[in-house]
């Protein structure tokens, strides 16, 4: 086997699950990961030896088998670094990389001395890339489960990033009190009802850690009505609270932290879908 040969197998066996647009995506991953992993010949005809052949091999089996790609290669690309996942954290979403886009663009320079913390901080990818965007703020970041804190960890490890991680279960008010006062405050929560789980993809369904996916009971607000009054008492007076939503919900989400006392803005992301609000304390 070879590059050419391998790609042509692999768009053989990928186009009929993914399409073509997909499929080329990810021969595109496999060939960048075997360059940088494994010594990938630069010549596309050099033939591979019998361990690069079995070791591409085996990732693309994988991948056929309906395990996502970023789980199979066991990293995943964000805001150009490669972090680290596995099924204990979300795949990074590029809604995710716009958030970040549009904090990193609206508290800009001010961010020197700034408290920013992280609610369900899942692979670390959003502290991390705040912490180097800005490297003089101080950023701590929560997770309820510690198999994604370790791979948090990891990732700011990897990356020179000093951040303050801990064990929290932001639902439980009891524990807020050991939270310090912040002045950005940051989340990607759980969003999904249970009620609503066959309307995901089958590989997301069956593949990505349903803690980070769904809202247990029957609220699916519920994280965005703890974070409004989560800021009420921790947000600093010029602070800002940046989420994630649902588009089906973001006109819900919107009332509801006004409601509670903010001025909002919601943008949408590149398919023109709500998914990114900011609120701030009302004058």
């Amino acid at each position: 086997m070879n590059q050419d040969t391998y790609v042509t197998t692999l768009l053989n066996q990928l186009k009929p699950i993914y399409g073509i647009q997909e499929s080329e995506a990810m021969g595109r991953i496999l060939l960048d990961h075997l360059e940088r992993k494994h010594r990938l010949p630069l010549d596309r005809t050099m033939e591979w030896s019998t361990e690069l052949t079995n070791i591409a091999t085996h990732l693309l089996d994988e991948i056929i088998s309906g395990i996502p790609i970023q789980y199979v290669l066991k990293e995943a690309w964000f805001d150009d670094r490669c972090f680290f996942v596995d099924p204990s954290v979300l795949i990074p979403r590029p809604e995710t990389e716009e958030l970040l886009d549009w904090i990193r663009k609206d508290i800009g320079a001010t961010a020197a001395s700034l408290q920013i913390f992280e609610i369900g901080t899942g692979s670390g990818i959003l502290a991390v890339s705040l912490k180097r965007a800005f490297k003089n703020a101080v950023v701590r970041a929560i997770d309820v489960s510690e198999p994604a804190l370790n791979i948090a960890r990891s990732n700011a490890t990897r990356f020179e990033a000093e951040i303050a991680f801990q064990q929290i279960d932001f639902t439980d008010k009891k524990n807020w009190s050991a939270i310090e006062p912040v002045d950005i405050l940051v989340s990607n929560p759980p969003y999904i009802g249970l009620e609503e789980k066959n309307t995901l993809p089958k590989n997301v369904l069956e593949q990505e850690p349903w803690l980070a996916l769904f809202v247990e009971g029957d609220d699916p607000l519920l994280f965005y009505r703890l974070i409004a009054a989560f800021g009420k008492q921790k947000l600093s007076e010029q602070g800002k609270i940046f989420v994630e939503m649902h588009e089906d919900r973001a006109d819900e989400t919107q009332v509801l932290f006004e409601s509670t006392g903010y001025l909002t803005e919601i943008r949408t992301d590149m398919q023109g879908k709500k998914r990114m609000l900011k609120a701030v304390h009302k004058p």
